[in-house]
């Protein structure tokens, strides 16, 4: 074989191992949902998404907050989704956060 082909063998098999264990965790995962003011948050593990469901259009500042931690809009799903990992959880406590800290 050439030594490019086996380069970077070890390491994607160490990512393909860790993405397996990520997507065992995924599936035994519990669906969350939590009411708060104004907003419903889920944790979809089937969807594999985390999601802010508001019962109309959120304000102006509730969208750039969304928008600043990294929440796009799914008009399919008729929520504010993002993947669900670490940084998309840590990322919906911190709205959640803000959320609740409004009057």
């Amino acid at each position: 074989f050439p030594s490019y082909e086996l380069t970077n063998n070890n390491a994607n098999i160490k990512r393909i191992r860790g993405r397996i264990a990520q997507l065992e965790q995924a599936s035994t995962a519990e669906p969350v949902s939590i009411e708060g003011k104004g907003y419903e948050y889920r944790e979809d593990p089937e969807e594999n998404r985390v999601m802010f469901v508001f019962p109309g259009k959120p304000e102006r500042e509730v969208r750039d907050a969304l928008r600043r931690f990294a929440f796009k809009w799914s008009p399919t799903r008729d929520a504010w989704v993002r993947q669900l990992n670490n940084a998309g959880r840590w990322a919906g406590e911190c709205v959640r956060a803000l959320l609740d800290a409004r009057e």
